[in-house]
């Protein structure tokens, strides 16, 4: 009769004295849980489950703050009333604000109430019809509150109860704060190893340019709008100044509009604005909240505002936020680049700063170096055509003398008396050396350029190379050398400059006696295949090293062994008239005694 008539609670602590507490057993599995953490979701929702089984209840509301805005999940039992569920909402909204003190928006109406678990029949037995709140904080370890988890039941709980649900919290704030600082550390080191990718990919993009102005549009092209909505790129000038040389804006109506005002005009280094300060300093600026006059250096370089409509530009660049970043590289400042946040609203922190100060200095290096390639490169032309004046002035006057040492020679033929026949020799030879000289230097300067003139004409191979056999056979055999040519009959014509090729020929025949000792052997050939003529001059003198190969048709360079043979010009010459014939030349010797020179001609 008793047991018929036993209330819950009597029937709990009846269970309780009967047996071990199930709450533990509970315990125990929500303990498994959340030391095999899957997710706040996933893994919250079996913990849920688990404690409205034991204590049947009507809602629960869990409150998460770590990384981002704040984050709310909600259950709610089989008929529990929307009025019910906002009153819950309700209560849990303002409690936690007070916990944590402040006004924080939970944003509850957003979320959609997943359903609980029907109690187990103890629980569910020991329910009543009141309404009664627990909310407990989640605290880590330094004591700071980042999240909540509030339950309603049906009657008030005992101590057992409370005992049980602050066990359960203390559990989860540990397992979801290590699990926040398990994504925490994840996002750090995979935040990182996106920022070195994306350092090396710049440094790559910038690497690969020789041209200044490639390296300043890389740097405006990567900052926006990964780093910046508006970023622009001064360079400084000899005189003091610094150009605009790259605006670049993230929207495209800004871009449009104002990219062109943006640019226009030169800084003084010595002016105050941000740009000019940076680069006179040469340390960084750091603008997290901008005030109008800070802006003045982007919108008006030289302070004309009204006479270039700089006050009205101003507000239409909608700044909120500014980096400026000296361009420096081996002591020199070579411009500043500024990165600006605007449509994006970000606020620029201590961390941008010094991410965009590590991508600057490998821009700068970059940058450097593209300008010392520049001043190389131009170095290099006005050499040039110093070399190419003076080589065509100074032939005017060894062309004068060669003509007046021949007439004095041909004189002094016609009168025995004429004592002087070896000194005109002797300036007759040294200017003929002279000129060939210049016409070396003349055609290597004209190659270089790539004007070198060419007067094609459909022309037999053959006969140029019997030509050029026959006008170096006298040279070959007074060193008792055997100079021929091996063709095969009926050779294509080519397409070629009958005089440049034969200015080829000769040179590498000539290389050919010059190198190879007394009693060696010399011979021209050449073959048809593949759409052109390949010609060959191949000879038993002592052969080239092969670490000296890669230099042969190098200007200016010559072998150890007959470094005061030649200028080092005749083998670059002819590699630039054959390369003007669209056709190839290469060393086709082995190691050892002996090499071979060949070169291809298209055919007719």
């Amino acid at each position: 009769m008793r047991a018929a008539t036993m209330s819950g609670a009597e029937r709990m602590r009846d269970r309780r004295s009967a047996g071990p507490d199930p709450r533990l057993e509970h315990l125990y599995a929500i303990s498994k849980l959340l030391i095999r953490f899957q997710s706040v979701e996933k893994t919250l929702s079996d913990v849920v489950a688990i404690v409205a089984r034991t204590l049947g209840l009507q809602s629960a509301i869990f409150i998460l703050e770590t990384a981002g805005p704040p984050r709310s999940i909600l259950w709610r039992a089989p008929g529990c009333s929307p009025d019910r569920l906002l009153l819950a909402k309700v209560h849990a909204q303002t409690t936690y604000g007070y916990f944590v003190r402040s006004g924080v928006d939970l944003e509850l109406d957003a979320a959609d109430p997943l359903d609980l678990p029907r109690p187990e029949p103890e629980a569910e037995a020991a329910t009543g019809t009141g309404r009664y709140f627990v909310i407990l904080p989640l605290v880590d370890g330094k004591g700071t509150i980042f999240g909540a988890l509030q339950l309603e039941g049906h009657s008030p709980w005992d101590e057992h109860h409370l005992a049980f649900m602050d066990a359960v919290v203390n559990q989860l704030a540990i397992a979801v704060d290590r699990q926040a600082i398990i994504i925490a550390r994840q996002a750090a080191v995979e935040g990182a190893e996106r920022e070195q990718r994306r350092l090396a990919e710049f440094s790559a993009i910038v690497g690969s340019c020789l041209e200044v102005q490639d390296i300043l549009r890389a740097i405006a092209t990567f900052a926006v709008p990964a780093l910046a909505d508006i970023c622009v790129v001064d360079l400084a000038s000899a005189d003091g100044k610094a150009l605009r040389m790259e605006v670049r804006f993230a929207d495209d109506e800004k871009e449009r509009t104002l990219a062109a005002r943006v640019r226009r005009g030169a800084l003084e280094l010595g002016e105050v604005s941000p740009q000019a300060r940076a680069m006179t300093s040469r340390e960084s600026l750091l603008f997290s909240q901008l005030a109008m006059g800070d802006v003045a250096g982007i919108a008006d370089p030289q302070g004309q505002a009204q006479e270039r409509g700089g006050e009205e530009l101003v507000p239409n660049l909608g700044i909120t936020s500014m980096l400026v970043i000296p361009l420096v590289a081996r002591g020199r400042t070579l411009g500043a680049v500024t990165m600006c946040a605007a449509e994006s609203a970000r606020r620029y922190s201590g961390h941008d700063l010094r991410r965009a100060e590590e991508l600057i200095q490998r821009a700068a290096m970059a940058l450097d170096n593209a300008q010392l390639y520049e001043q190389a490169q131009r170095a290099t032309r006005a050499r040039d055509n110093l070399l190419s004046i003076v080589s065509h002035d100074l032939k005017n006057y060894v062309t004068a003398c060669l003509f007046s040492a021949s007439a004095l020679l041909e004189e002094s033929k016609k009168d025995p008396r004429h004592t002087g026949q070896k000194q005109i020799l002797v300036v007759q030879r040294s200017a003929t050396k002279i000129d060939r000289l210049l016409n070396d230097l003349l055609q290597t300067a004209r190659i270089e350029a790539g004007g070198l003139s060419l007067e094609r004409q459909r022309v037999d191979p053959a006969v140029l190379i019997a030509e050029a056999v026959e006008a170096l056979q006298p040279l070959a055999t007074s060193k008792r050398q055997d100079l021929k040519s091996e063709l095969p009959a009926n050779l294509p014509a080519v397409s070629a400059d009958a005089g440049r090729i034969q200015q080829v020929l000769t040179n590498l025949i000539g290389n050919a006696i010059k190198f190879t000792p007394a009693e060696g052997a010399i011979t021209v050939g050449a073959t048809c295949t593949g759409g052109e003529v390949v010609v060959t001059v191949a000879d038993t003198g002592p052969g080239i090293a092969e670490e000296e190969v890669s230099h042969l048709f190098e200007r200016f360079w010559q072998t150890k062994s007959t470094a005061r043979l030649g200028t080092g010009l005749g083998l670059f010459i002819v590699k630039g008239i054959v390369e003007a014939h669209g056709g190839r030349v290469w060393f086709a010797g082995k190691s050892g005694p002996g090499s071979t020179f060949c070169f291809t001609l298209p055919l007719a």
